[in-house]
């Protein structure tokens, strides 16, 4: 390039040494990526994203947690081998053909699931308490439970009945059956993860016409009574 400069009285001069080199697209950087998602587990996150269309974009420079992790051209990253219920942030930036670095960064944070705990403990029955024990046909049988669990117990059942949680004790009532005899009440106390425990209760059903024996059941008794005092007042004679 030929560069001149011309004084007051005309005088000109020239410089032929003065270049310059234009900027063209390849020196400039890269656009960025979008639509950066994610879907997780437990211990990975897949990130997928939209590389710029951009004819000199080469590839993105990946990061997660601020860690450099790789370059890539693909539109995807795994991350693997990570901790149950923690954030983890991934960053990225592209870069062109000739190394030029897009300042912008795309981030996007995950935090991955929370490990499914194996539950094998069934629940524990504190104490029952059933009144009464002894009773006649179709007569109401309360019930009271504490039941406890490391989970949390969902249902107490005494025989078909679903007992209600009040204030902590698991309480309901059974009818007597119809028909006098010994009877056992099973009883069933089940966690969310489905442990279970299971006792049963007896109690008595009395015959409603059971009453004191008799006048005829007595005499008997009376008479020899009466017999004894007659004997020993003769001998005194």
């Amino acid at each position: 390039m030929n560069v001149s400069a011309v004084d007051e009285a005309g005088n000109v001069a020239w410089n032929n040494s003065t270049s310059y080199t234009a900027l063209t697209p390849d020196n400039l950087p890269s656009s960025f990526v979008i639509n950066l998602q994610s879907n997780k587990g437990t211990t990975w996150i897949n990130w997928t994203w939209q590389n710029p269309t951009d004819s000199d974009f080469n590839h993105a420079e990946i990061y997660l947690n601020g860690i450099f992790q790789t370059n890539t051209s693909a539109e995807y990253f795994n991350a693997t081998g990570l901790q149950p219920n923690t954030g983890y942030t991934l960053g990225t930036r592209t870069a062109g053909k000739y190394g030029n670095v897009n300042g912008k960064w795309v981030n996007a944070s995950v935090t991955t699931g929370e490990e499914s705990v194996y539950d094998i403990e069934k629940p524990v029955i504190q104490s029952v308490v059933m009144s009464p024990t002894s009773t006649t046909a179709g007569s109401t049988i309360s019930i009271m439970m504490s039941v406890t669990d490391n989970i949390g117990v969902v249902a107490v059942t005494a025989g078909e009945i679903q007992l209600t949680k009040v204030n902590g004790i698991w309480q309901g009532s059974v009818t007597a059956p119809s028909t006098p005899g010994d009877y056992a009440l099973s009883i069933k106390a089940e966690d969310a993860s489905g442990n279970d425990v299971e006792t049963s209760l007896t109690y008595k059903v009395l015959n409603y016409n059971t009453q004191v024996p008799e006048f005829p059941s007595i005499v008997l008794p009376v008479v020899a009574v009466l017999c004894l005092v007659a004997i020993f007042g003769r001998r005194k004679e």
